[in-house]
């Protein structure tokens, strides 16, 4: 889940993430055109991760007329810590 940005000085959002497995990883999200700050809400969203090492793409549901994910490109904050 996004945090929310409190003020333009601030950097680009955390996204929290949590596997099923219960381990968890933080990423930021990268400069980009697709903004994660408006999907801070609602909080625990499913979400697909991918990608390899530090850089990291989050693909959130856009919604129920949406039919394609929503790209959020982001980079790896912690290592992966597992549950």
């Amino acid at each position: 889940m996004p945090d929310r940005s409190l003020s333009t000085d601030r950097h680009l959002p955390d996204i929290h993430v949590r596997y099923r497995d219960g381990s968890a990883i933080v990423l930021r999200a990268a400069q980009s055109s697709h903004r994660a700050q408006k999907l801070a809400d609602p909080p625990d969203r499913i979400a697909w991760i991918g990608g390899w090492g530090r850089d990291m793409v989050v693909l959130f549901p856009y919604g129920p007329k949406e039919e394609r994910p929503y790209a959020v490109p982001a980079f790896a904050l912690t290592e992966r810590e597992d549950a």
